[in-house]
């Protein structure tokens, strides 16, 4: 072990621990890993108020509010990212074929670490829910919490003196930039930006962000912790996976990590897993429902001029730079609920409505085709398109008197074709050659059939909700269910 983690039992020795404490380790108690030690920088990181910020973020959103177990939040997950992506990484590291120092490794540990532990620092409230939010306002902005989260790790640099405590331990200006670029999953094509790691170290970007296969630390994370608040049954074995992984070049002359050919299958277990959380929980008919809602209250409140924290700083405009997303958790759910601003009386009574649990009702929903052979941007661009139109034919025929909203259930999860087919195997008497695709096909062959089904997101749903109170004019919906049906 390297002494960033814990042993597989989560216990050290009494004197270790004592040694380690004295030179600023620190022990977490973690509800799905159990006991887990960080790094004194780590733990530095840990101790700034934009890191303690995520407490007060949940991590699932609104599921919290139709699964009362889901109270979870991104600071204990970003915890959890971290220690195994430092379980990874110390697992690869061991089993590649070039020679590294022991500094060298532990340097290269830390830094990974350090960009799992900062992933999450630019969610807003309510994680994913708060880029829905900004759109309301300005369709044409596309903000991102891992855009947002490089921006507050700059702003956590800058005014919380970590600068000098980086370079205690050999962090200097490029190992930032390639936390940064750990973060994204690697260097932003947008800006034209270079890869700061060589070939021999490309298998790092695979770690906490893995945009070519989705395998990384920061999925087997969520998919535990949530399933565990959840209470759903994960099945797939992330510990199986680090036994079994490895660095090795491929065609590309560059590294990737591998897997052992016979965990292919727990491999398939793991995308089930993902679609089996999206269906059940995140998802889930209510859960959108009350998403529309507490969206629609936080628009409400953004136009009617709400300002955070009784300062000057907009809650439309909150999100835009870090100073500001460092005031910006779920607190503002109950800052609007409980103001008596007359101001916000439209989205205090949504949020009202919420707790009450008198939702806005479901009229219908409908399956649309989605074109297959198109990116998943231009997929969702499609769906979007529809849902605008839908919402237009509503409009044309019930004027302003009866409102509607229309929100889509799509994985888009690109299954077009094999969930597995960018990821590296090697088979036990190759451990240094990547298999080819003609031999991926054999050992597909030798699962089928498949003991579950794959699910094929070939339609997207889109539920329609009524946001006019309506209980005595039932029968007004009538005309709406048949539009909704007849939508092509």
């Amino acid at each position: 072990m390297n002494g960033f983690s814990c042993n597989e039992n989560g216990y050290q020795s009494s004197e270790r621990n004592l040694a380690m404490e004295a030179l600023g380790y620190k022990v977490f108690n973690d509800s799905v890993h159990g006991h887990i030690t960080l790094h004194p920088l780590l733990v530095k990181v840990v101790d700034t108020p934009e890191f303690q910020r995520l407490r007060n973020i949940k991590q699932l959103g609104f599921a919290y509010y139709v699964f009362p177990g889901a109270s979870h939040c991104r600071y204990e997950h970003s915890l959890g990212t971290c220690y195994l992506a430092g379980q990874m990484v110390e697992k690869l590291l061991s089993r590649e074929q070039q020679q590294r120092t022991s500094e060298e490794k532990k340097k290269i540990t830390l830094y990974v670490q350090l960009a799992a532990l900062c992933h999450d620092l630019g969610h807003g409230p309510f994680s994913h829910t708060w880029e829905v939010v900004t759109k309301m306002w300005n369709k044409s902005e596309s903000w991102k919490h891992e855009n947002a989260s490089i921006e507050m790790l700059d702003h956590m640099l800058k005014n919380k003196n970590l600068l000098e405590e980086f370079k205690k331990y050999n962090l200097e200006e490029k190992e930032i930039k390639i936390i940064k670029q750990l973060i994204m999953g690697g260097p932003d094509i947008m800006k034209n930006e270079k890869p700061l790691l060589n070939s021999n170290n490309n298998f790092l970007y695979e770690i906490v962000s893995n945009a070519d296969t989705g395998v990384d630390v920061d999925k087997w994370d969520y998919f535990l912790r949530d399933g565990l608040h959840l209470n759903l049954r994960i099945t797939f074995d992330y510990h199986r996976l680090l036994e079994f992984c490895r660095v090795m070049y491929t065609t590309d002359k560059m590294t990737h990590i591998a897997f052992r050919d016979k965990e292919m299958l727990n491999l398939y277990d793991m995308y089930r897993v993902r679609s089996t959380l999206h269906y059940t929980a995140y998802r889930h008919r209510v859960v959108l429902n009350i998403e529309l809602m507490c969206v629609d209250a936080f628009k409400a409140a953004g136009d009617a001029g709400y300002k955070i924290n009784n300062s000057d700083i907009e809650l439309r405009k909150a999100h835009q730079n870090a100073a500001s997303l460092s005031q910006l958790t779920d607190h503002v759910f109950y800052d609007i609920l409980y103001s008596s601003d007359e101001n916000l009386a439209e989205a205090r009574k949504l949020i009202q409505r919420v707790l009450k649990r008198d939702l806005y009702k479901l009229v219908e929903t409908v399956n649309i085709p989605v074109d297959e052979t198109t990116s998943r941007k231009q997929k969702q661009n499609e769906i979007d398109s529809k849902k605008s139109r839908l919402l237009e034919e509503l409009k044309e025929s019930y004027g302003e008197e009866i409102k509607f909203g229309v929100v889509d259930f799509y994985l888009n999860l690109d299954s077009t074709s094999d969930p597995v087919r960018n990821v590296k195997f090697y088979k036990k008497t190759g451990p240094t050659e990547p298999i080819l695709s003609q031999g991926i096909e054999e050992i597909q062959k030798l699962l089928d059939p498949l003991p579950f089904q794959l699910v094929k997101d070939v339609n997207a749903q889109l539920l329609v909700f009524c946001k006019t109170p309506i209980d005595e004019k039932e029968k007004e919906l009538e005309k709406a269910r048949e539009i909704i049906r007849n939508f092509k």
